[in-house]
């Protein structure tokens, strides 16, 4: 066994960490992609990117320089506005 040999063998056993034959991290890898589109996207969730943009209209309301506030109701402005498209996203029949 080569010096080289040894520290990977050596590597992967401190760690606790297991190589896996090729097919078997490409199924693996394929499970969890199934696993992931079956749950629900986060960017389709209307009541979190509402729930944003009050965060940050609260945070915008602590600062006392006005630039500031504005960049913050800007933001603000913009969750609302990705509230707004997925809430139509939900809406259509796909």
């Amino acid at each position: 066994m080569t010096c080289s040999g040894y520290v990977r063998q050596r590597s992967s056993q401190q760690h606790g960490t297991e190589v896996q034959p090729p097919r078997q991290a490409a199924k693996n890898a394929v499970e969890v992609a199934q696993e992931k589109s079956r749950a629900e996207k986060p960017q389709d969730d209307a009541s979190y990117w509402a729930s944003r943009a009050e965060r940050t209209k609260r945070q915008a309301a602590r600062h006392e320089d006005q630039a500031t506030r504005d960049l913050f109701m800007k933001i603000a402005a913009g969750y609302e506005a990705l509230a707004c498209s997925a809430r139509s996203v939900r809406q259509d029949p796909d």
